[in-house]
């Protein structure tokens, strides 16, 4: 032990132990045991300590301390009894914590000091941002002092009784400025940010939530300073001066962010005037209401490439892009292909009508994207787009067009959506990713001259080397099994036009299903296929033999583990005639 021992079990009331040591330890004490257990007002332990060590006393410096924890007893024993004088800093002391009852008992047995004459402003603004509301009226009420930052403190220390007491008064006051009214919402109820805005008692401005942002969603390493508390962003997060700005789309505001951004911008639509990047994140969050605010306020940044594409690239709200394409101007500013994509992507009819609908789009345009929504319908499998777009067709080449009138007059409407885009490329696509519900829509709708097309033996063989290659086995087996057209002769064909590049391919990524599909096919219907090098054959089905050896395929995709007995039975060619594979149930 050493000679704090005594100070640790006094200081915090444990009387026993402290006995103890003294009775059976050397170390003793010092004057600081008395300063702790008089701050923490053990009186009891106190007068023990003035017996037992008669020649340490407290120290004045401690008696703020006895005042600020309000622990009159203490303090009355050490004045009355030990002589300890009340002085300014005593008294300042029980103002700051909000101690009345004891303010008024200082001031009365220190009546002749007066020392209530040498209270000011300070100490109203000191009782304020403690919130201790009977203490700050009983200085401004009684004394007849006033401090201007007095409501400002009041507000931060989040006392809303104390804040419309002041500002009751109609004394002049400072105005909370953006950075407090910060911390107000980032530490109070939102509600008392609204009445601090409804009442128009502060300035605000967002570029405190810009400051801010780092510290709430920055995940990168800082340097932290324990003992000081300093948090120190690292060079490399600060770009051109403005807090983590490169990497804001990342991050997700809390929740009181968003609710306070909507309230200042409801009070103050300027208030983000000086933050570019606003509207971006507002966008890029799928926050129209902000968004909407922002433009209320003549934010420089809504109306702008980079918002649109925010909107595209982060969201589907078809109702956000719809809006700002409605309050663009020129509402076809913005306009491009990339638009057109997206909205069909994401199946934004709305937006998709409202952009065909534009006044001044000639027919080249028009064209461009209607070709846009197709090739995009078809690479996204949306055969429902295809639809909308078949049963719109007046809407996107515009009603009032002398073509679109024509057409619709004769009936050819048909004939021209078939016409106008380039389908045996758009149904490669859908090949390509698989897209059989995209392929089956074209060919149950089409033309006779898309069926014809299809139903052609070159573009069979095309649309199959494709689907093998990118490893669509649904597709592929589509294009094998269409009848009445393709009979069974044409399906040897089929499977003889298989190309070694396209099998290769297949091999390569590892598309064991299409290529098993295809062995199978071959020994099904005793189709040679002596148009492949012996050497490639036997690649094809040793590749396929060591793949299903450790291949776990999905549920309803041909095999799982082969019998033993048929991996013995596995021979050059990497199958024995007669067996095949346990499939699943």
């Amino acid at each position: 032990c050493t000679s704090h021992a005594i100070a640790g079990a006094a200081g915090n009331g444990h009387f026993d132990v402290a006995q103890w040591l003294h009775a059976n330890r050397f170390e003793g004490c010092r004057s600081f045991a008395m300063d702790v257990t008089a701050s923490h007002g053990h009186l009891q332990i106190l007068q023990w300590l003035y017996i037992e060590y008669p020649r340490f006393s407290c120290s004045s410096a401690f008696l703020p301390c006895v005042a600020g924890n309000n622990h009159k007893h203490v303090l009355q024993w050490l004045h009355e009894a030990k002589g300890f004088p009340l002085d300014l800093r005593t008294l300042e002391a029980a103002i700051t914590d909000g101690h009345f009852e004891l303010v008024q008992w200082i001031l009365n047995k220190t009546s002749e000091q007066q020392l209530e004459t040498q209270l000011t402003s300070f100490h109203v603004a000191k009782a304020a941002r403690s919130g201790h509301f009977e203490m700050t009226k009983w200085l401004v009420q009684d004394l007849g002092l006033w401090s201007q930052r007095a409501l400002v403190n009041a507000a931060m220390a989040g006392n809303l009784e104390l804040v419309a007491w002041l500002h009751g008064t109609g004394r002049p006051s400072d105005i909370i400025d953006g950075d407090s009214l910060f911390e107000i919402g980032k530490n109070y109820p939102l509600d008392f940010v609204k009445w601090l805005l409804d009442h128009k008692i502060t300035a605000p401005h967002l570029a405190a939530t810009q400051k801010h942002l780092f510290e709430l969603f920055t995940h990168e390493p800082k340097t932290v300073s324990e003992r000081f508390g300093v948090v120190t962003p690292l060079a490399s997060s600060v770009s051109k001066g403005k807090w983590f700005e490169w990497d804001l789309h990342t991050k997700e505001a809390p929740s009181w962010m968003r609710a306070f951004t909507r309230l200042t911008l409801s009070a103050a639509p300027a208030a983000a005037s000086s933050i570019d990047w606003m509207p971006m994140v507002a966008a890029q969050r799928n926050d129209l209401p902000i968004l909407k605010l922002l433009a209320e306020g003549k934010h420089s940044e809504v109306f702008t490439k980079q918002t649109m594409r925010a909107i595209l690239a982060y969201t589907k709200a078809g109702d956000m892009l719809e809006w700002f394409q409605q309050n663009c101007t020129p509402p076809w500013k913005f306009a491009d292909a990339e638009m057109v994509e997206w909205a069909t992507k994401f199946k934004q009819h709305n937006v998709l009508l409202s952009l065909f609908a534009m006044e001044g789009l000639l027919r080249p345009s028009r064209d461009h994207a209607f070709g846009t929504v197709v090739h995009t319908a078809c690479r996204h499998g949306h055969a429902d787009m295809l639809q909308w777009a078949y049963d719109n067709f007046d809407t996107i080449f515009g009603p009032s067009s002398s073509s679109s009138s024509l057409l619709s007059a004769s009936g050819q409407c048909d004939v021209f959506f078939w016409s106008v885009a380039p389908w045996r490329e758009y149904l490669l696509d859908a090949a390509t990713y698989g897209q059989l519900d995209v392929v089956q829509w074209i060919y149950d709708n089409g033309s006779s001259s898309i069926l014809e097309l299809i139903c052609s033996s070159d573009f069979r063989q095309t649309l199959a080397n494709t689907a093998m290659m990118n490893g669509q086995l649904m597709v592929l087996q589509w294009v094998y099994e269409q009848q009445p057209f393709w009979e069974l002769q044409e399906k040897h064909e089929l499977l003889g036009s298989v190309t070694q590049a396209s099998l290769q391919e297949a091999m390569n990524s590892k598309y064991v299903d299409v290529l098993q599909w295809y062995l199978e096919q071959q020994q099904l219907h005793c189709v040679a296929i002596n148009y492949l090098a012996p050497t490639f054959q036997d690649r094809i089905k040793n590749f396929v033999a060591s793949e299903l050896c450790g291949f776990l395929p999905m549920t309803g995709i041909a095999f799982v583990l082969p019998p033993p007995s048929i991996l013995v039975g596995c021979g050059a060619h990497g199958f024995s005639d007669g067996h095949a594979f346990t499939k699943l149930g």
